[in-house]
């Protein structure tokens, strides 16, 4: 209904247009024209987006919608340039509008333009009541474009009724007005596709409800590090959940599998669990802890001149820990290779689940300060 409701308003507009010799009524009727295009690239959207996941596309193809409403918005962008340069070349030196159908065709032509104001806000709150049952941002983006040519023909009108009365520079005006609220259409939607495709942070609603969904479970302590990966109609989140350090691996397994059920059933979308046992520090707090351990044991080892390029990265074997100390010029390689291991083993026994790689370097004793010369986080005092 969409695509041929604006495809005979276009006609009807374009051949208006010709006739009078108008641009803000040939931009307006580009408007409809590409109003009929975006109607063509959402249909195309929203039977992408129904396609079953495969192999390639696990989570389904429901993003095609927001790519859909991203291709409408760059299409209107560019026919709203175009119909701006237009509208200034008439500005610049108006022509006469309507000489070929005289006062009363103006005034006819203005006449119909209003009634399709009437048929395009219909069209435009139908599109609207759609797009929000179903929760589709392509058909919201549809009935915005509705809208904004309806408001657009109201330009028209008015330059029609102008030139009626030989005030022929309006309609290059109108037609920039007309062009100034396509190219904003196009900003608006332009801005709120590319957002949803770089990724936007959870909806605070959702993220309560997942919260209270996996709290529901017995034996969850606490919840951090949520997240929502929004694929169009289908949305998956990824939590973690503490539970009782001593609780068997069946158990938790159990936990985490009741906490994703929990979430289904309560907010409505598919969750990733990943189970933590209780007493251990978020990832960021025990990164920060063992910096702080690291530093205090390097700066207490009797072997150790100073140190620097301290790194902790968390990797999914555990974390890398990797950091340079220098040692005195005069030791052997023998000696260094024992320092290495000396402080591989210490740092396993004191941190458990660890990978420590040490680089030993020979200190030149060239400076009195180390921070002052060589960069060095922390001298040995």
């Amino acid at each position: 209904m969409s695509i041929l409701g604006n495809a005979l308003l276009a006609a009807v507009k374009l051949a208006l247009g010709l006739l009078t010799n108008s641009i803000s009524l040939m931009a307006d009727a580009a408007h409809t024209a590409s109003d009929m295009l975006t109607s063509v690239v959402v249909l195309v959207g929203l039977r992408v987006a129904r396609l079953p996941a495969d192999d390639k596309h696990p989570w389904g193809h429901g993003r095609a919608e927001t790519i859909a409403a991203l291709v409408v918005a760059v299409l209107l962008g560019a026919v709203g340039l175009d119909l701006a340069w237009s509208s200034v070349t008439r500005i610049v030196e108006p022509p006469m509008v309507g000489e070929k159908v005289g006062g009363t065709g103006l005034l006819l032509s203005a006449g119909i333009i209003l009634a399709s104001v009437l048929f395009k806000g219909w069209m435009g709150l139908y599109a609207a009541r759609v797009g929000r049952s179903i929760k589709n941002q392509s058909l919201l983006a549809d009935a915005w474009h509705h809208y904004s040519d309806a408001f657009s023909s109201l330009f028209v009108v008015v330059a029609l009724v102008l030139a009626r009365f030989g005030i022929y520079g309006a309609d290059g005006w109108m037609g920039l007005a007309v062009s100034i609220v396509i190219l904003g259409t196009a900003w608006h939607h332009t801005r709120l596709a590319g957002s949803a495709l770089l990724g936007e942070s959870p909806d605070a609603e959702l993220v309560g409800r997942i919260e209270q969904a996996a709290q529901s479970v017995r034996g969850v302590t606490h919840i951090h590090g949520v997240t929502v990966h929004d694929y169009g109609r289908r949305k998956v989140a990824s939590l973690h959940i503490r539970l009782a350090a001593n609780l068997p691996l069946a158990m938790a397994h159990d936990a985490a599998s009741q906490v994703e059920a929990a979430i289904g059933r309560d907010a409505g979308i598919a969750a990733l669990v990943h189970a933590e046992p209780e007493g251990r520090p978020p990832l960021d707090d025990r990164v920060t802890a063992i910096r702080h351990t690291i530093t205090e044991m390097l700066a207490r080892h009797p072997a150790v001149v100073s140190f620097h390029a301290v790194s902790v990265l968390p990797e999914n074997h555990g974390l890398e820990i990797e950091f340079h100390v220098h040692i005195l010029p005069a030791s052997s390689i023998e000696e260094a290779h024992r320092l290495e291991h000396s402080l591989q083993e210490q740092f396993v026994a004191a941190l458990g689940d660890v990978h420590v790689h040490v680089h030993v370097e020979p200190c030149v004793l060239k400076c009195k300060h180390c921070p002052d010369t060589c960069g060095v986080e922390r001298p040995r005092a």
